[in-house]
């Protein structure tokens, strides 16, 4: 080429796309452009729901629903028992009946076959279209994990007067009481189940909390009630992330949690606050799972502030709860949130919402501004101790 930057170049078209497209990490998308491989993998699932989206509907006068009989029945569950995995009943319709979504009698198809294998002693419905072989469940769902389960202590000021008390709602401050009910104040094992919606979302917003995080978990009491079919007792969801790649998620609805997401979970820096959407798909027990950008701003715990607490909790055995929130909330010279605070203790020691509420509300160091609903913290006023006009209102163990 001419080096004169004002003249034409001459190049070979053939050559220089061929290196184009052999370039690594990329790949040549259907627009024209060169397209990050990463991306790529969102395609599949784009082009999923548009295919099901456009799936047209086979309309046939005078055509019966099937009639599901026992020999075929029999045939199914061997299929399903012999597996050793979940095999769905779309599947079944599919494989034994050539029947697809989009035949006209899809609806009353699917409500035979699932009456059918619902009956099967050898087999287990674990929700939506699947099925399992008998107790092929993993075992640990079945029961909720020890380090969510709450210990009473017994710490006495030096009177001889319990410092572990729990108030009932009379004696706790308005605001207080209605945060008792939001789901980020709930865990499993300290929740009130609220009725169920009357208009479901297609979306729910959902925070990590630290302890989840490490054991794979995740509370039930923050997905609305309903949002989830509540039969059967133990389900089988399946979560798929943007890149199209599924998680196996266990639901224990007399739990409350769900299991088995501890290698997403792992993927994720954020220890405490980080937000996830589920969003319903038009198939049963499948959800499309993605992270947000943004932490929730409420109950969200820097990596440094998590170091700071797991340092008190090394030392936390001989200290109340009392002692441990005085510990967290000198940390807050501007005082913080409720969620915050228990976010905070609980990562420290498991504590209930009501023991962290009823200790705001009751002990003279702790206080809110008028129309604030931040809590703050008073070193000066320590000695002053426990409110005796909230005495009344200590609930009985």
């Amino acid at each position: 080429n001419n080096p004169d930057p004002r003249s034409e170049l001459i190049y070979d078209g053939r050559e220089w796309f061929d290196m184009l497209v052999s370039t690594p990490g990329f790949v040549y998308g259907p627009n024209g452009m060169m397209i990050p491989e990463a991306d790529t993998k969102k395609w599949l699932t784009t082009a999923v729901k548009v295919a099901d989206k456009l799936a047209p509907s086979v309309d046939v006068e005078d055509v019966a629903p099937i009639e599901v009989k026992v020999q075929d029945v029999v045939k199914m569950v061997q299929k399903i028992v012999a597996s050793g995995e979940t095999i769905t009943s779309t599947r079944l319709l599919e494989e034994f009946y050539e029947i697809t979504p989009s035949n006209k009698t899809y609806p009353d198809d699917m409500a035979n076959i699932m009456e059918a294998l619902k009956g099967q002693p050898e087999i287990q419905w674990v929700g939506g279209d699947r099925f399992r072989a008998k107790g092929s469940h993993p075992d640990f769902i079945e029961s909720v994990p020890e380090p969510f389960h709450y210990v009473l202590m017994d710490f006495r000021d030096e009177e001889g007067e319990p410092l572990e008390v729990e108030l009932t709602d009379d004696g706790l401050s308005s605001s207080l009481r209605k945060l008792l009910l939001h789901p980020l104040a709930m865990d499993v094992l300290d929740e009130d189940i609220a009725p169920a919606l009357k208009s479901q979302p297609e979306q729910v917003r959902l925070v990590l909390k630290s302890i989840h995080r490490e054991l794979g978990t995740f509370p039930m009491c923050q997905v609305p009630t309903g949002w989830f079919d509540n039969q059967p007792t133990i389900q089988e969801l399946v979560f798929i992330d943007p890149n199209g790649r599924e998680l196996q998620v266990w639901a224990n609805h007399e739990a409350r949690l769900m299991y088995n997401l501890i290698d997403w979970w792992y993927e994720q820096n954020v220890e405490n606050g980080a937000v996830f959407t589920l969003t319903k798909t038009g198939k049963p027990n499948v959800f499309e799972f993605a992270w947000d950008d943004q932490t929730d701003p409420v109950v969200f715990i820097s990596n440094q502030r998590m170091e700071e607490l797991r340092a008190l909790q090394e030392g936390s055995e001989e200290l109340s709860t009392l002692q441990l929130l005085i510990a967290v909330m000198s940390h807050w010279p501007k005082g913080a949130d409720f969620l915050t605070v228990h976010a905070e203790i609980n990562v420290v020691r498991r504590t209930s919402r009501r023991l962290v509420a009823s200790l705001l509300s009751s002990f003279q160091c702790f206080y809110q501004r008028s129309g604030s609903p931040v809590w703050h913290y008073d070193a000066k006023k320590v000695d002053l101790g426990f409110d005796k006009t909230k005495k009344k209102f200590i609930i009985k163990r």
